[in-house]
């Protein structure tokens, strides 16, 4: 790769109303939320699409719905859930997803021509409101015509984006817990995060919880609405210092919701001795943090550990011999979200024709091993066979090890075996 590419990380943030792309220097601090191209001074797209079907070409966002008007047809609106919700039914919606990413992709990419010389996109970070084995697997299908323009492609909920997000910003916001509201057509959510100091690091974890008294929205009675919203987060509030949390000192409005001027007693509120920030981009932006820290092994990687269901709670490595020496490699760090666990390594077999795998479970130290039987390897002489070790997680729970035989070369041939074994680190 050329000295003068640029390396970058780009993040896409979809929901069924507005899509968010930003975008990041690998050796830069800052990111990039790209606005809209009706407004400056507003960011995102709207989740939509329209096919002129004279041409069979695609229109997007604004201009998709513009060009439904003018031309009638079909206009999709459903992006996004209509593969959460049927996507192995239709696989035309899968299609459609793919097709809006790849656009959204484009659309980064010809910003970053604009602004840097030679940019190469290292990682793409898909931000969604959840993930589990079902999501992850149709989000696979659907990403599969990217990977020719970035192979690393990773997924993150809007939970984890917030973390990134708030540890990226000054000292001053995250000393105390901070709080998300995020209002849109679908709910009001309200996220906490809390920081927990420790020795060699800290610990943050994030209560959530859901306001459904402030669904519908009434757009005839604001006042209400305002009312409603304020003593729903007065309470959580009061709460959060009754129970022995810190208090919150810093406060993000996110969703549609919360555009204008309606919460007017609500906003009074939250700025009685706290910082109020508002805005619709937090989590693409937390999504570029993420990605860029995880690859640089930055500040939050290496002093911070998010408490998640999604996360490996365990450092997992293989034991060989080094120099002579017995050694342990590790391949995955605790901490690691089980849908990002994907690693591959060659190693020389020894004497032995088992592999270990070594689990430290974090943060308590305990360890234990698994060992994977190599019986149906062809016999080799010592350190006359070369073995690929694969590992990713079939879910939360279920870590693959696969274990394939490569030979030495033209001297010892492959044999191409391969052992598959699973281990469910839900119950050690």
């Amino acid at each position: 790769m050329s000295e003068l590419t640029e390396e970058l990380v780009v993040s896409i943030d979809i929901n069924d109303d507005m899509t968010y792309i930003s975008y990041a220097s690998l050796k830069g601090k800052g990111v990039t939320t790209l606005s809209s191209r009706q407004n400056a001074d507003k960011y995102g797209i709207p989740t939509l699409m329209y096919l002129n079907e004279d041409t069979m070409k695609w229109s997007f966002g604004a201009n998709a719905y513009a060009r439904s008007v003018s031309k009638g047809g079909k206009l999709y609106d459903r992006i996004l859930s209509d593969v959460l919700e049927k996507g192995e039914e239709e696989p035309e919606a899968k299609k459609r997803l793919g097709i809006f990413l790849a656009h959204s992709l484009e659309l980064a990419a010809t910003a970053v021509d604009k602004e840097y010389m030679n940019p190469s996109f290292a990682a793409l970070a898909i931000c969604l409101k959840e993930i589990n084995a079902g999501i992850l697997k149709l989000m696979e299908e659907c990403i599969s015509n990217l990977k020719a323009v970035v192979r690393d492609i990773r997924f993150i909920t809007r939970s984890e984006s917030f973390y990134y997000y708030t540890l990226s910003q000054p000292p001053e916001i995250w000393r105390s817990s901070v709080m998300l509201v995020d209002y849109s057509k679908d709910g009001c959510n309200l996220s906490v995060l809390r920081l927990k100091r420790g020795m060699d690091y800290s610990t943050v974890s994030i209560d959530e919880a859901q306001y459904p008294e402030l669904l519908p929205f009434d757009e005839e009675d604001t006042a209400a609405m305002d009312e409603k919203l304020m003593e729903a987060l007065k309470k959580t509030l009061t709460e959060q210092v009754e129970t022995g949390g810190r208090k919150v000192s810093s406060v993000y409005l996110s969703g549609l919701n919360l555009e204008g001027n309606w919460a007017k007693k609500t906003l009074n509120y939250l700025c009685g001795g706290r910082r109020v920030f508002q805005g619709q981009n937090l989590y693409t932006k937390g999504a570029c943090y993420a990605i860029r820290d995880q690859l640089t092994n930055g500040f939050i990687s290496k002093n911070f550990y998010f408490q998640s269901g999604n996360k490996v709670n365990y450092d997992i490595g293989i034991r060989l011999i080094h120099k002579g020496a017995e050694a342990i490699s590790q391949v995955v760090k605790a901490g690691t979200s089980w849908y990002d666990l994907r690693c591959e390594t060659d190693v020389m077999l020894g004497e032995s024709r088992d592999v270990e795998i070594v689990l430290k479970s974090f943060p308590e130290g305990d360890e234990s091993n698994h060992l994977i039987r190599l019986m149906t390897f062809p016999e080799r002489p010592k350190r006359a066979c070369r073995i690929n070790i694969r590992m990713y997680m079939e879910n939360r729970d279920k870590l693959k090890v696969e274990v394939t035989d490569r030979g030495l070369g033209e001297l010892i041939p492959a044999s191409g075996i391969m052992i598959s074994e699973t281990i469910d680190l839900g119950k050690r």
